[in-house]
């Protein structure tokens, strides 16, 4: 298909369509607490099933919370340190049952 010279067509210059690297984004990416409230309500999702439940292991805890592995595990570490749960086993056979 040809183009006719009586087009209105505008040439594209590279001039035109340099990104500026060093311009501030329109939307600023906010450092928040979400990280916090998602643990916090993540470990309440936890404590329950396991109040429900007899123990949890990693996998069922990353279906429920919908966390990552190292997230499930950081939550794992705190509710152990704060003495509300206790492990059994190591690595990926590990199960956390509720410290009586």
């Amino acid at each position: 298909m040809k183009l006719s010279s009586s087009c209105n067509f505008k040439e594209l210059k590279n001039r035109y369509v340099h990104i500026r690297y060093n311009e501030k984004p329109a939307i600023e990416f906010q450092q928040s607490g979400d990280k916090v409230a998602i643990y916090a309500k993540s470990s309440d999702i936890i404590l329950k099933y396991l109040k429900e439940h007899e123990a949890i292991n990693s996998s069922i805890a990353r279906k429920i919370t919908a966390l990552s592995a190292s997230g499930v595990r950081k939550i794992f570490k705190k509710l152990e340190a704060s003495g509300l749960i206790i492990g059994f086993g190591e690595n990926k056979g590990k199960i956390y049952k509720i410290k009586k």
